[in-house]
């Protein structure tokens, strides 16, 4: 009997996969889901596939273009088990997994949240979380942090009714796939509770949906913010919870002016003045911690202008 499911869509970084599914520990109550998202056989051994002969790995292979959503989307419908956990092909989880499962699968939550680190994938030196929420909810002791600011999937465990009950699915669009997704779980989940352990760690990689900014990224990433916002306010959450839209809209100004405009004057037309405030605050917050070297990603800026 499966306790929980290990998603984790992948393409064309079999080796970093292998690493993922080497950190997993292998018990019987642990199921581990790949869907393969139409890998290229010149990347990929498919005869000797990651997770391969090892037990409790159940594979999909698609052959059409996924995306990050529609892979997670399929791995939904294999999910067993109470609990639901995700995880990208280039990440892997930290020793403590094992003792986390074993601690807050009893819980009485439908959202645990845990701590996450980060590091370079190739060298595994440390970088600073682009997005640390953790520390910011430790700073405030605001649960809503966890639920509404958190905008990632991996980095939190999910209870599998309230996934089913409410019929929570990926957008499946070119990147930040998995934001509206955070949003509905934070909204629905009855209880959240926190664990301050780093159970996953999440990588920096040259070539990742992170590091690439091209035009239908950024509009990706701009309409997952709009639809994010929408479905906030329809929900009664207050706007200083909602996501920031100027880093994707600064973003399109270096590939596209005239969208860049049009979307600009959207967003004042869009936004309340309450938000507009909290994302220029934000925004100007994070660009003076990186004067002072206090917000230090710049890893992932730097790949980004080589890209």
């Amino acid at each position: 009997m499966y306790k929980i499911t290990i998603i984790i869509p992948h393409k064309n970084v079999p080796s970093l996969l292998q690493r993922c599914i080497d950190s997993i520990p292998n018990r019987d109550d642990i199921k581990i889901v790949i869907v393969d998202d139409n890998s290229d056989r010149n990347s990929v051994d498919f005869d000797n596939f990651p997770g391969k002969g090892r037990k409790n790995v159940f594979h999909v292979f698609s052959k059409e273009d996924l995306g990050g959503g529609g892979a997670r989307n399929v791995g939904l419908r294999h999910a067993e088990g109470e609990w639901i956990l995700f995880a990208d092909s280039d990440d892997f989880f930290n020793k403590g997994l094992s003792d986390f499962i074993d601690e807050y699968t009893r819980s009485d939550a439908d959202l645990i949240v845990f701590d996450t680190n980060s590091v370079l994938s190739d060298t595994l030196a440390p970088v600073e979380n682009r997005e640390n929420i953790v520390s910011m909810f430790k700073e405030r002791y605001d649960e809503n942090i966890l639920r509404y600011c958190h905008h990632t999937v991996w980095g939190k465990m999910f209870r599998h009714e309230m996934i089913r009950k409410h019929k929570i699915q990926f957008q499946e669009v070119a990147a930040s796939n998995d934001a509206f997704f955070a949003a509905c779980a934070g909204v629905f989940a009855e209880k959240v509770k926190f664990c301050p352990d780093a159970v996953y760690c999440c990588t920096v990689r040259r070539g990742s949906i992170c590091t690439r900014l091209t035009l239908d990224i950024v509009e990706a990433r701009i309409f997952v913010v709009e639809t994010v916002n929408r479905f906030l306010k329809e929900n009664g959450i207050s706007t200083k919870y909602w996501m920031n839209r100027l880093g994707p809209l600064f973003n399109l100004k270096g590939l596209s002016k005239r969208k860049f405009i049009a979307a600009f004057v959207m967003y004042f037309w869009q936004t309340p003045l309450s938000r507009v405030f909290f994302d220029y605050k934000e925004s100007g917050r994070r660009f003076l911690g990186r004067l002072k070297g206090n917000v230090n990603d710049g890893d992932i800026k730097k790949m980004q202008v080589e890209l």
